[in-house]
Order: C-alpha cells, then sequence, then structure tokens
C-alpha cells in the first residue's frame, strides 16, 4: 500500500488543486484541502467546484487502491448536496 501512497500524491491534478492524501488503504481514501485563497468563491468560502473535485479525487483513490492503479475508474455519476459552506478552519 506505501507504493500505492506515494503513486497517487505524484498525481498531477492532486498538485494542481492542492490536494493533500491523509490515508490510503485498500478501498479506502482520505484527502485534504486547504482554504487558499485561488479556492474560495466571492464570499470567502470555499468554492463548491473545489469540494467536488476533492470528492471526486477521493472516490478515484478509493477505487484505484481496491483494483490497482494500473487499471482505469471512472465517475459515471454523482450528486452532492451542500448543507452549508466550509470556514477557515475546517
Amino acid at each position: 500500500m506505501a507504493s500505492l501512497f506515494a503513486n497517487a500524491k505524484q498525481l498531477k491534478k492532486n498538485q494542481l488543486l492542492g490536494c493533500r492524501l491523509q490515508r490510503l488503504d485498500q478501498g479506502v481514501a482520505e484527502v485534504a484541502l486547504a482554504l487558499e485563497p485561488h479556492l474560495r468563491n466571492r464570499g470567502g468560502k470555499l468554492h463548491g467546484g473545489a469540494i467536488f473535485s476533492l470528492v471526486d479525487i477521493a472516490m478515484g483513490l478509493a477505487c484505484s487502491s481496491a483494483h490497482g492503479f494500473d487499471k482505469q475508474s471512472v465517475t459515471v455519476e454523482c450528486k452532492i448536496n451542500y448543507l452549508r459552506p466550509v470556514s477557515e478552519g475546517e
């Protein structure tokens, strides 16, 4: 699993967004994202698109850790209900 963790940290989309991989086990991925200025909406909260990207990255890593990074996985459908904004320190 250590090699999968290292592989996931090298993915360009994770680096571009600033996504930090916290945990990667078989079928499980935990990711984090700092509330950087370029990821904020006009209200200063974390942009919904950044949240969606974070969820998509976690899903992809969880799938890949289950079946191997040498196989493709895609998100066919995903729906998120945003319950409240994400503020500094969350």
